[in-house]
């Protein structure tokens, strides 16, 4: 995999996000609103094929003055409607890229993956 990135030629960007063992280094959590929370972009795609589609609603979206290059880290309320479980919130730190930022308004909204074990555990589909 790494032969195949390293092909691409992308730059010094790619590069930081491995270590000396060219591991990819993933931060495991993100330091959330009230403890930690996992963070949403390192969720394994194939942990998440099982996870329920579901739409929610974007109540607030709070600057944190956290930043990852030119993308910002967002506290995030999320009004979840999940099918047989009804509408509730969830509210988690999110990184919103800068390009996207002007879509995250309140009363806007977006599609997620839930946890069906934990539905407080949500993703961006």
């Amino acid at each position: 995999m790494l032969d195949q990135i390293a092909a691409m030629n992308l730059g010094f960007r790619a590069k930081k996000w491995f270590g000396p063992a060219e591991q990819p280094l993933r931060p495991a959590v993100v330091q959330g609103i009230d403890d930690e929370t996992e963070n949403p972009f390192d969720v394994d795609s194939a942990m998440t094929r099982h996870w329920l589609r579901a739409t929610a609603t974007i109540v607030t979206v709070e600057r944190t003055g956290e930043w990852v290059d030119r993308n910002e880290f967002f506290d995030v309320t999320l009004e979840i409607e999940l099918d047989g479980v009804g509408r509730y919130p969830v509210r988690q730190r999110q990184l919103i890229p800068e390009k996207t930022q002007f879509e995250w308004l309140p009363g806007g909204e977006v599609g997620v993956l839930v946890n069906p074990s934990d539905h407080s555990k949500a993703v961006l589909a």
